[in-house]
Order: structure tokens, then sequence, then C-alpha cells
């Protein structure tokens, strides 16, 4: 019987540790892109709470998505997690946005147009998605690409 307790804890305990709470940054989009990001299958299935982006001082549209939204991510990891959003936007045709860390901020991502990334001094290599901090820097990168 106690073998029986002690296997039950352990499947707790297993389920407790990969359990994550991710922090999903939308403020950089349009309430239509938020729309199809918090309508997605892949976000309603986690627990979600929705946070008002304070820095807007006209309160925002009561009927768009709030801009910060808190997952209760109980799957593998962030990267996981990246690539399901990754797939999200793929599958709306948002193909000129990326997921990108919020580096000053543990377990939070940001949706961005790729255009903005660059104004941010962040530049993506377009074949595996690593950054960099200068454009001469990716250039550099990305030849490797050609070469492999």
């Amino acid at each position: 019987m106690d073998y029986q307790k002690h296997r039950h804890f352990k499947h707790l305990c297993n389920k407790v540790i990969k359990a994550m709470i991710i922090t999903l940054d939308l403020s950089f989009l349009s309430g239509n892109v938020r729309s199809v990001i918090v309508n997605s299958k892949e976000i309603k299935s986690c627990s979600v709470e929705y946070t008002t982006n304070h820095t807007n001082p006209a309160g925002g549209d009561q009927h768009e998505p709030n801009s910060i939204v808190t997952l209760d991510y109980k799957k593998k990891s962030l990267e996981d997690f990246k690539v399901i959003l990754q797939n999200v936007l793929a599958r709306n045709h948002l193909d000129n946005f990326t997921i990108a860390d919020d580096t000053e901020a543990e377990n939070t991502v940001a949706i961005l147009r790729e255009g903005d990334l660059e104004q941010f001094g962040i530049y993506v290599c377009k074949h595996c998605g690593t950054t960099f901090k200068s454009i001469d820097e990716r250039m550099l990168h990305e030849r490797i690409h050609y070469f492999v």
C-alpha cells in the first residue's frame, strides 16, 4: 500500500515540475493579429490570464484581447512553446512575424513584426533564427548556411 502511495506521489510531483508559467507579450501587435493568436486552440488549451498593458494611456479598446497573456504551460519547455507559436503564425499566414525572447524577464516571449526587430537592434538569421547585434554579424553567419 505504501508503494502505491509513493508511486502516486511521485507521478504528481513529475506533473508539478513540468508546469511552467510563460508570459506572452502581444503589445507590439495590432488587435487583429492579437485576436488570431489568443483565439488559437493552442493558447486556449492552456490556463490563460490576460493583463492590460498599463503603458497605454488611452486604456485600449475593451473588445480587443489584452496585450499581456500569462499561460500555465504544462508541456515540455519554452522552446517547445515557441515552436507551437510559430506553427500558429504559419497556419494563419503571418510569416512576417518573429518570436523573440525577452532578455530581461524569465519565460517571457514577444511576437514582433520582423522589421520591428531591426529597429531594436536585433537581427535574426532567416535560416535558423539565431539573433545578432548587428547586420554585419548576421550576414557573416548566414553565409555559413550556404557552405553547410
